[in-house]
């Protein structure tokens, strides 16, 4: 009995798709080679008839982001600098405050102002604006804790990533890393 994926389709998964292989002797080889050929050609089957809905689709969905594409791309950019510009601003707003403030919190700690006057300059420092609404929208800064690798080899290897695209031409050459275990594995490759 086949069994039928939707109701209102035609496609047909073979009985093979519910048996369960377990083997255990060379004699169960030919069989699991057998039910591994059936599913990978009505695999086979099911991508094809997919592909007959899907590749126009997709000829069409690159054709339109093709379209759309450059002015997307150019918007981007420019909405890219412009933020580049904000952040950079309103960075240097906040660093020049912070400094202000840390000069009076100074002069106050060698004594040269008094802490009432210190008060009264921190008062008249011109606030930092976070918020900017116009008509068309509006902008609210938040600082951001950011990261900037400098140098690896200092930053503990539990955070290191490891290139295994890198690894792997490495194996192909010949050449075994240290902290590499390799191995081999027979994978199947089923021809149809």
């Amino acid at each position: 009995m086949k069994k039928q994926i939707k109701e209102e389709t035609s496609i047909v998964l073979p009985d093979e798709a519910t048996t369960t292989i377990t083997i255990k002797t060379a004699e169960d080889m030919p069989r699991a080679v057998s039910i591994l050929s059936v599913l990978n050609k009505a695999l086979d089957n099911l991508q094809a008839d997919r592909e007959k809905i899907t590749k126009p689709i997709n000829a069409a969905l690159k054709e339109v982001r093709a379209k759309y594409k450059p002015f997307e791309t150019k918007l981007e950019n420019k909405i890219a600098e412009i933020r580049g510009e904000m952040i950079s601003f309103q960075t240097k707003q906040v660093q020049i405050q912070a400094k202000k403030e840390s000069d009076l919190a100074e002069k106050v700690a060698s004594e040269k102002i008094s802490i009432e006057s210190a008060a009264d300059k921190l008062n008249a420092l011109p606030e930092v604006i976070n918020n900017t609404e116009v008509a068309e929208g509006s902008v609210k800064f938040r600082e951001v804790k950011c990261f900037e690798v400098q140098d690896l080899s200092l930053i503990p290897i539990e955070f290191h990533l490891p290139n295994e695209v890198k690894i792997r031409a490495a194996m192909t050459a010949g050449t075994q890393l240290p902290g590499v275990r390799y191995f081999s594995e027979m994978r199947p490759f089923n021809s149809r």
